[in-house]
């Protein structure tokens, strides 16, 4: 897994990217992507995943997925936005157009 964690972040960083890596212990799984209530414990044999506090009942699997793009779009703010400043033509004769945008 660390060479996989390598490869995308290195790529990532190439392409102009930004790699949001959740923590080890995020509770993603336990979580529930509609309220925001955690389950104190949740067991693996557990494939669904049905919040006590709202009725939420999904694929545990599903559920982690919204959560993780939640937290990836918690850092949306921080990466530059379509002006130019993440495009990259990597030695291609294209230069980003400043149309629409602040000079």
């Amino acid at each position: 897994m660390a060479e996989v964690r390598r490869q995308l972040t290195y790529k990532t960083t190439w392409r102009g990217g930004r790699l949001v890596v959740a923590d080890r212990w995020f509770p993603s799984s336990k979580t529930c992507s509609a309220c925001g209530a955690v389950k104190a414990k949740l067991a693996l044999a557990e494939r669904t995943y049905a919040c006590t506090a709202c009725g939420l009942v999904l694929d545990r699997d599903v559920n982690a997925a919204r959560n993780l793009a939640a937290l990836a779009a918690r850092y949306e703010h921080d990466v530059a936005q379509s002006c130019g400043e993440t495009e990259n033509a990597r030695g291609a004769g294209v230069r980003p157009t400043r149309v629409g945008c602040r000079q």
